[in-house]
């Protein structure tokens, strides 16, 4: 494993995969309801009469409610320290997810910073490890409760000025959210997303976009 994380190819290939595997979690569990996961689990087991073989076990264990929903206005329903224990289910080496964390910490994986020199575009150049590290934070719920230095980092090179992100393909998160119940977590975000902050950047983009439709115009013509 050590040689893998050498190589710069193995590496991503490592953070892709538990990249994966954790989007895939999530989108179970908010796509199809806990209650529709069990009961087909129910006919599936009835089906085959195979209850008791270690993959079902598995499966079922997967499928079991997390306690994610809606609430009666029809907003997601986190429940505290999502989707920690929900990730815990199964078993994952953590000192090479934490290895896989350091790596998109300190380095640009996806080497896109040269596509975007510009500072001001630096989260938009990391947006792709931005969405990568949040999901692998939900194997390591150690970092994100006590890891005060490594937060701050990751924070202040991923999350700058922005916190919703998208996990895959326009299904989104807020991490202000997810990240509430864990101190370290919940501090490093605190300290660039705040109202202030977040009136700075509305206020900067609001103007950005009047002067983008200004140049526009100056290229269109009637008919």
């Amino acid at each position: 494993m050590d040689g893998i994380m050498q190589e710069k190819e193995g590496k991503r290939l490592l953070i892709e995969a538990y990249y994966n595997y954790g989007v895939m979690l999530l989108l179970l569990d908010r796509l199809i309801p806990s209650i529709a996961r069990e009961r087909m689990m129910v006919c599936y087991v009835r089906y085959k009469s195979a209850f008791g073989s270690d993959n079902t076990t598995h499966v079922a264990k997967m499928c079991k409610n997390t306690g994610l929903g809606n609430d009666k206005k029809g907003s997601i329903k986190i429940p505290e320290k999502y989707p920690m224990d929900y990730f815990g289910r199964f078993g994952v080496d953590r000192i090479l997810i934490e290895n896989l964390i350091n790596a998109l910490k300190d380095d640009d994986v996806y080497g896109q910073l040269s596509a975007y020199p510009n500072p001001q575009h630096r989260s938009v150049a990391l947006a792709n490890q931005a969405q990568i590290i949040f999901v692998l934070l939900g194997f390591t719920p150690r970092v994100l409760d006590r890891e005060n230095a490594k937060m701050r980092e990751i924070s202040d090179k991923h999350f700058p000025d922005n916190f919703v992100i998208q996990i895959y393909q326009g299904y989104l998160v807020d991490i202000t959210q997810y990240w509430d119940p864990f101190p370290a977590a919940r501090q490093a975000i605190a300290n660039n997303i705040n109202s202030g902050s977040v009136k700075s950047h509305a206020d900067k983009y609001s103007s950005g976009i009047k002067r983008c439709f200004d140049k526009l115009n100056n290229y269109l013509t009637d008919g």
